[in-house]
């Protein structure tokens, strides 16, 4: 099998960037060092797709609102019990496991 130099460089080339560890061309045999060398380059700066929006969770948003509250709740528990404790009274809080003393 004759093969151009030209044609040679780029197998070689691409057998480089693919990671192929070994590759013989009748005579000639080439064994790589296993690293790929990647460059910017190489990649497309836009892909294809990537302007497509995910689909989330309808209820994402309120989960994230909860968990906030309970955040200043807990929050409000330790640094300063007595306003926490006057909340809990007027009805603004719901005593819950997290905020339970033993």
């Amino acid at each position: 099998m004759e093969m151009k130099p030209a044609d040679l460089i780029k197998v070689l080339d691409a057998c480089g960037k693919n990671g192929v560890n070994h590759i013989k061309i009748g005579d000639i045999e080439v064994n790589f060092n296993g690293f790929v060398k990647v460059l910017e380059s190489d990649y497309p700066e836009v892909v294809s797709g990537s302007e497509k929006i995910a689909v989330t969770d309808p209820n994402f948003e309120a989960q994230q609102e909860i968990e906030r509250e309970l955040e200043e709740t807990e929050e409000l528990l330790i640094l300063d019990p007595v306003a926490y404790e006057e909340k809990l009274l007027k009805g603004q809080l719901e005593e819950s496991e997290n905020n339970l003393e033993e």
